[in-house]
């Protein structure tokens, strides 16, 4: 496990506190139970730059799979895609980053795709400590198959 992931059970028990024989922890008592290992933010952004840093270095997780680029690539590798030309001079200007009532922070880009102004936003929970797409634009985006996942049978 990389450095700012961490393991729990579904049930909500962490790794290291899962009853082995006799009650004592063990990590052999894993076999029949579902473990997700989860990315985690090693510091929570204290300003609007460290927030969109955050989003722009975040990867994208889908089902068991990891996105192939970080969230700032993706975005840039599929808005080129979707044949949106933007210099990345002007792409850095149109990232912005809000803080939520609730905490955390709302990361969100601006570009222009079939002449209509667009948005894609992802959310920077403070309580989970993590990156998560908040609407299907960044969805969209942020995704870029792992040609090393897609390659292994």
């Amino acid at each position: 496990m990389s450095e700012g992931e961490s393991e729990s059970y579904r049930d909500g028990s962490d790794f290291e506190s899962a009853p082995g024989p006799e009650g004592a922890p063990s990590r052999s008592s894993e076999v029949g139970r579902v473990v997700e290992v989860r990315r985690k933010l090693q510091t929570f952004p204290e300003s609007a730059r460290a927030a969109i840093e955050a989003v722009k270095g975040w990867i994208a997780r889908r089902g068991d799979a990891d996105s192939g680029l970080p969230i700032g690539e993706a975005v840039k590798k599929n808005l080129a895609a979707r044949h949106v030309a933007v210099p990345d001079e002007i792409l850095e200007k149109g990232w912005y980053a809000e803080p939520r009532k609730a905490g955390g922070w709302v990361v969100g880009i601006k570009f222009i795709s079939g002449a209509q102004p667009r948005t894609a936003e992802w959310v920077v929970d403070d309580v989970r400590r993590e990156v998560r797409a908040a609407d299907d634009n960044a969805q969209d985006l942020e995704w870029v198959e792992d040609q090393a996942q897609s390659s292994n049978p």
